[in-house]
């Protein structure tokens, strides 16, 4: 299973193993963590009266990041327990005590959780569109850009020689 999560670190999509994995560009800039609360990035020329300041939603950018433009990093971590998901993830959300977090983990199912965040702000790409003699026209454009960055997943695996080991260790120190 994997769920996408939100910019407060909550569920926002589900994906059910074996279904495929679809986040359209405006949801990935909306869910990234951190979008409402950073400060904006340089402006070359503001255009935010133009664009008015939208907040974005599945089918509309934030009018930010065609302001500012953005990078976003995404990363991946994959539980093989509940209460690894709850311990890691939902700590860091809104509510570690929902029952969202009652995924079902488990080694035959793992739950991966992909979670979006905004690395910097202010990506643009400068060029000439014309170059003529008397006439230069030159490009300011934001650019968006996702990049995967390294994580970390726990598997919990009991392991039955180590169960008798311990086992049999008790019994000779109790002995």
């Amino acid at each position: 299973k994997t769920v996408v999560l939100d910019a407060t670190g909550m569920p926002a999509l589900i994906f059910e193993p074996g279904e495929e994995i679809t986040v359209s560009t405006t949801q990935a800039v909306v869910f990234a963590k951190g979008l409402h609360t950073d400060s904006k990035g340089f402006t070359f020329i503001s255009q935010l009266s133009r664009l008015g300041d939208l907040q974005g939603d599945d089918n509309t950018f934030p009018s930010r990041v065609f302001e500012n433009g953005i990078l976003l990093h995404a990363t991946v971590s994959c539980y093989s327990s509940d209460t690894d998901v709850r311990k890691t993830a939902g700590a860091r959300s809104v509510d570690a005590a929902s029952s969202v977090w009652n995924l079902g983990a488990s080694l035959q199912k793992p739950v991966c959780l992909l979670q979006l965040s905004i690395a910097a702000k202010g990506l643009f790409h400068n060029g000439v569109e014309v170059q003529q003699p008397g006439k230069t026209v030159r490009v300011i454009r934001a650019v968006m850009r996702i990049e995967s960055q390294p994580s970390d997943s726990y598997f919990r695996v009991y392991d039955a020689n180590s169960i008798m080991l311990f086992l049999t260790s008790a019994l000779v120190l109790m002995g």
